[in-house]
């Protein structure tokens, strides 16, 4: 969006970043000269500054300097110099324009329409490109100068800084200290300094897939947590669609990471991804226009740390997670799009549920900048200036080879989502599919066959994933209930590729839509024992006043009353309460009373009631359900060594 007046915020929130099509270097000294000129301005005619402006500052003066300093602060990083080489830069530059005018037909311009801007942009970008191939040239000639003629040209440190060895005639010439290599300065290598070195080769037209990776690499270094941000981002609908809305309002992030029901593990991952949404966030948030995603004008001041509402983080439209996420995604397929169109390597696509670390890209400042020494081909020097040329082509392809090729595209679309204004819980969907079409439940027979059979968390989730998205829809368009599930999703729903996952797992394609709510039940059931196998908290999330450990005595005694039940419904329907109901009753309630009457609500016949809740001590409260569930799966012969880890 073109706009006119000074839109630049505070100086503070800026980032080092390319614009539009103009590399960072060029638009830290397209900047500088703004910010001189402005300051300038300012003490000549500052009313038409200040007119200029969308926000005024209260010290125009100081607001001007700050934006300066901080464009030289970005030149220097980008050029890898010091403070004084992007100084003199910029003051070279001017000396250029003035003389290549001289000769040449540039027209400066008001600039009121799009294309007027563009052709400003391409004319700076030509010029910028002509600078910086004669740069180091006219920079050491500049820096000689200075160190010959200047009124410093004595000063021993200023010569070191400027490339010279000096001639320490009176000090000893052996030893390690007095090596002339010990007292010459060499540019370091950096990204920034890379994106320079590449755009200066032309790479717009030969170097694509390298220079989108050098010069977006602030942000596609964090494409790898991306794993762990969906993850989060499911953690907290799971939270909030089986738990309270209001619990979310009061728990900061803080407090979630401290609750004593997350592993280690879980607190590292949780600790881990929204640290990375708070750095990706702090990256975009000051320039949403650069990074060619839309946010929110409400957005632009809202920050992420430990005191930042947990409820803050789900991924509802709009919010900073949801934003964050597909980011990431979008920079990912951007990267493999621009290596297919350079490769014509085949692309696969993968859904959000099925992102894994070996899915994304992993691409860090260390390795870009150890591929791109290993690729020098010669060192020229010429007039006392060494100017290093790479072997970019050769650099690209192994860039690809390594950390982009064989990665899919990421399935924007399928991204985890809530909608706060109308929060659904399990519950209620359950409710509504009730209300819309019969339901009955599986056999027996194919109960014991999935409790039995299924052994794949991954492929159980992507099912409970689909099942989730259809009872959603048969909540509210009701169905035949005598229709196959597999066929519904596949032509009401259009998720061919889902429908085919179904065979994964042992009854499901043999199911009918009367029996969605059932099949749902036993899988959840099945995904939390295999969980408790693998040594995980499948209720990490609810309330740790339910997580109370069983003594040893009571679950010596529980273990031997179990063995006189049908362990099996046991299982699923104590795993239903707890992930259903369980936070709308107090911790202090009983199990037995609390269980008996959730099963009659759920209209279970009486001798089921009486076969399910006899083996539980009356004595027990819900503050030891999950202990007593964990129990009967340990016990039951679903605990068996046949599950696939993931």
């Amino acid at each position: 969006k073109t706009e006119r007046g000074y839109v630049l915020g505070s100086p503070s929130s800026r980032n080092n970043e390319t614009e539009r099509d103009l590399p960072a270097a060029s638009v830290s000294i397209a900047r500088a000269l703004l910010h001189s000129s402005m300051l300038l301005g300012t003490f000549t005619d500052r009313q038409s500054i200040l007119e200029l402006m969308k926000v005024k500052p209260q010290n125009t003066e100081k607001f001007f300097c700050d934006h300066l300093e901080k464009d030289i602060q970005f030149l220097a990083e980008s050029l890898s110099g010091n403070i004084d080489d992007a100084t003199m830069t910029v003051h070279l530059f001017l000396r250029y324009i003035l003389d290549s005018t001289a000769d040449t037909n540039i027209t400066i311009t008001f600039m009121h329409e799009k294309e007027d801007r563009v052709q400003w942009e391409s004319c700076l970008k030509a010029v910028m490109q002509s600078f910086f191939q004669v740069l180091e040239q006219k920079l050491a000639s500049a820096k000689q100068q200075i160190v010959e003629e200047g009124a410093h040209s004595s000063n021993v440190l200023l010569k070191v800084a400027y490339g010279q060895s000096p001639p320490f005639s009176h000090l000893p010439s052996c030893g390690l200290i007095n090596m002339p290599c010990m007292w010459r300065f060499e540019q370091r290598m950096t990204v920034q300094r890379l994106t320079h070195l590449v755009q200066q080769e032309n790479g717009a037209n030969q170097l694509h897939v390298l220079l989108e990776l050098l010069s977006k690499h602030q942000h596609i270094q964090h494409i790898q947590h991306l794993p762990e941000i969906l993850t989060l981002q499911r953690s907290l609908i799971h939270f909030f669609q089986n738990g309270d809305i209001h619990e979310g309002e009061r728990l900061s992030v803080r407090k979630f990471l401290e609750r004593d029901d997350l592993s280690d593990d879980q607190r590292f991952a949780f600790k881990r991804a929204i640290q990375t949404v708070q750095k990706v966030w702090c990256n975009i948030r000051p320039s949403p226009r650069s990074s060619e995603i839309s946010i929110p004008e409400e957005l632009w001041s809202q920050e992420i740390d430990a005191d930042t509402a947990i409820l803050d983080l789900l991924p509802t439209t709009p919010s900073i997670t949801s934003i964050v996420t597909k980011f990431l995604i979008q920079l990912q397929n951007s990267c493999i799009d621009t290596a297919a169109q350079l490769t014509k390597e085949k692309q696969r696509s993968v859904s959000a549920e099925e992102v894994k670390h070996a899915s994304v890209l992993s691409v860090t400042e260390s390795d870009l900048i150890t591929m791109a020494l290993s690729n020098f081909q010669y060192v020229l020097e010429e007039d006392g200036t060494k100017t290093t040329h790479y072997n970019f082509l050769t650099l690209q392809r192994q860039v690809i080879h390594r950390f982009i090729s064989g990665k899919p595209v990421v399935k924007a679309q399928t991204t985890p989502s809530i909608t706060l204004n109308n929060v659904k819980t399990l519950h209620s969907t359950k409710e509504n599919v009730k209300e819309q079409l019969r339901q009955e439940p599986l056999s027996t027979s194919l109960m014991k066959r999935i409790m039995e059979e299924a052994r794949s968390v991954s492929d159980i989730s992507r099912t409970l994933s689909t099942l989730k998205v259809a009872a959603e829809f048969l909540a509210v368009t009701g169905g035949d209930p005598e229709r196959l599930l597999t066929e519904y999703v596949r032509n009401e729903l259009k998720m061919e590729a889902n429908a085919k996952q179904f065979r994964d797992l042992p009854v499901v394609s043999q199911t009918e839509l009367k029996h969605i709510l059932s099949l749902w039940q036993i899988l959840s059931a099945k995904r939390s024992a295999l969980l408790v196998q693998m040594n995980q908290n499948p209720f990490f999330l609810i309330d740790k006043g339910y997580h109370d450990e069983l003594a040893g005595q009571e679950r010596e005694k529980l273990t031997t009353a179990l063995s006189t039940v049908n362990i099996e419904f046991f299982i699923i329907d104590l795993h239903e309460m707890i992930t259903v109901t369980l936070e709308s009753y107090k911790n202090t309630w009983g199990i037995v009373e609390t269980f008996q009457k959730y099963l009659e609500n759920e209209g279970k016949e009486e001798i089921y009631i009486e076969n399910l809740t006899r083996a539980v001590s009356p004595d027990l409260l819900l503050k030891n359900v999950i202990s007593v569930w964990k129990t009967a799966v340990l016990i039951s012969k679903t605990y068996a060594r046949s599950y696939i880890q993931e």
